[in-house]
């Protein structure tokens, strides 16, 4: 955290456990606090997400960052749209950003998520955790900022 600090980090995303430690610190430093539920992968049962993420909102920080497992995110449109939707519902007072791992998705998958999760009410979406390396990351941006501007 005292790296946030000092090269003027504008978030710091940390594990539910060190929430409060991290605002503690990083409280009137313009550093915004980030919590990651089911870090890194997301491949939780979707209920076992959401209890996690009814406790996470409860926790001193300014977001949820929020990762979407391959399998839910490149299978069941329906099961990805109700799972966000209540999601984006449980953290109407912080800021949700969902993670897709672009890397590991075709850019018609990639699209169709966004996609779905736009019309679940999601307004940011991250495109990898950092867990997998990236093949093209631009091109991975490119295709989200597109499939944001047509959902």
């Amino acid at each position: 955290m005292p790296s946030s600090t000092a090269t003027r980090t504008r978030s710091s995303t940390v594990l539910p456990v060190y929430a409060a430690r991290a605002h503690s610190f990083l409280s009137g430093k313009g550093v915004k606090v980030f919590v990651a539920v089911c870090f890194p992968l997301g491949e939780d049962l979707p209920k076992a997400r959401l209890a996690v993420l009814k406790k996470t909102v409860e926790l001193p920080c300014e977001g949820i960052f929020f990762p979407i497992g391959l399998s839910l995110a490149k299978g069941e449109p329906d099961r990805l749209k109700r799972t966000v939707r209540k999601a984006v519902k449980i953290c109407r007072r912080k800021e949700l950003y969902l993670c897709l791992e672009c890397s590991r998705m075709t850019v018609a998958e990639i699209d169709k998520a966004v996609r779905t999760a736009c019309k679940a009410g999601v307004r940011t979406i991250v495109t990898a955790s950092g867990f997998y390396p990236a093949a093209d990351p631009f091109t991975e941006v490119k295709t989200v900022r597109s499939s944001l501007g047509a959902a």
